[in-house]
């Protein structure tokens, strides 16, 4: 039998908002149904979500590692611990390894793999191999961190965020670089991430997976859509709140015939004052009311000015047979092709010509819609991907 343990900064549930969550509670359930293999999994929860994880229920043996609101000084001392990228918070770097320690002396459990979800989980990685010398390391890149990092620093207009975020970016190279380095294996979600670890330490063992993500192949395609603008995502995240407020501030503006939906949950109050009767802010939507606004809207306009990786809103959307207008960081991990599969828009003016190309013709956004749908079951079918402990135990 296989031991397997699995180290995140999040829990593995069902009932997460975030993309990357529900990739990670896809694949280790299905770890966890192998009959072959012993799972135990260490991984962190907001204080304000203790009772919302009962793993016990489901057989899984588990470390719940509770991590407390920063103060202000916390949050100055994570940003400033470099050794860790200013990224993952060094008291609950601690809290893993000190986990990791109980595992192996009171539970008696030396793993023969482990698998870090999240890159920054990987930069304890040296730490790790310390308390289990003979295990095989396995890291699962959601985001290669550094390329979103170069793009924070790059938007930056403020001196000293622009320095920060450059110092940041080049110490996080350095820390993928040693992280590559040791690791056993690497997990990416697109051949454009298996390039970039390779560009970053060419002896890299790369393997890349199709991401989970929410499947709408069965909404049936329309010949005639309503006149929404779709943006989704959690948006909590910054990456997502700021292309909430483009797509409302500067390019709505342009197309007055349209109404603006923003679609996920977390919404911060800065985009809530937005709402007029032009803008709705729906807020958290269940798969069935995504499946509606994706059949009937005319569009999903996905504006972003930071972020990394594949982006799995945008292959829900392709999904669904919705047209996508997206730029090169939407885009990218997905081999779709311009006009065939989705419209590509970089300006405010691009989005703009866009929107109105397809609200005057509803035959090119339903072709759109099918070429994007088809390209989906080519090159993005998960259930026909290889299954994640071949990919890292093999």
């Amino acid at each position: 039998m296989k031991k397997i343990l699995y180290i995140s900064p999040y829990p593995p549930v069902a009932n997460v908002q975030g993309a990357g969550g529900q990739i990670a509670h896809y694949y280790v359930n299905k770890l966890a149904k192998d009959t072959d293999i012993s799972l135990w999994i260490i991984c962190g929860l907001p204080e304000n979500d203790i009772t919302s994880v009962d793993f016990a229920s489901q057989g899984l043996q588990a470390k719940i590692l509770i991590i407390p609101q920063k103060t202000f000084f916390d949050r100055v001392k994570s940003k400033f611990n470099f050794k860790l990228c200013g990224i993952l918070d060094s008291n609950f770097a601690y809290s893993i390894l000190k986990s990791a320690i109980e595992i192996r002396d009171i539970e008696k459990f030396i793993p023969d793999y482990i698998i870090l979800d999240w890159e920054d989980i990987g930069y304890i990685l040296t730490d790790l191999k310390k308390i289990f010398p003979l295990s095989i390391f396995s890291v699962i890149e959601q985001d290669v961190i550094s390329q979103s990092l170069y793009r924070y620093y790059k938007s930056s207009r403020n001196f000293v965020k622009k320095w920060y975020k450059w110092f940041q970016f080049r110490n996080c190279l350095r820390l993928e670089k040693q992280l590559f380095t040791i690791a056993n294996h690497v997990i990416v979600f697109s051949k454009k991430d298996e390039a970039l670890v390779r560009e970053i330490f060419l002896g890299a063992k790369v393997s890349v997976l199709v991401p989970y993500y929410h499947l709408y192949t069965k909404i049936p395609l329309q010949h005639e859509r309503v006149y929404d603008i779709l943006f989704y995502g959690l948006m909590s995240r910054k990456e997502n709140y700021e292309a909430a407020e483009r797509l409302i501030q500067k390019i709505m503006p342009h197309v007055p015939e349209c109404r603006c939906v923003i679609l996920g949950g977390n919404t911060p109050n800065s985009l809530k004052k937005m709402q007029n009767e032009k803008v709705f802010i729906a807020g958290f939507q269940t798969e069935e009311q995504l499946e509606e606004w994706f059949k009937n809207s005319l569009c999903m306009v996905v504006p972003l000015i930071h972020g990394a990786g594949i982006k799995i809103k945008v292959l829900e959307a392709m999904s669904a047979g919705i047209p996508v207008l997206t730029n090169e960081i939407g885009i990218e991990g997905i081999p779709a092709v311009d006009g065939h599969d989705y419209l590509h828009c970089e300006s405010n003016e691009d989005f703009v010509h866009g929107i109105q190309a397809l609200m005057g013709n509803m035959a090119l956004a339903y072709k759109i819609g099918n070429n994007s749908r088809q390209l989906c079951e080519k090159e993005f079918n998960y259930e026909k991907s290889s299954y994640l402990n071949e990919n890292i135990v093999l």
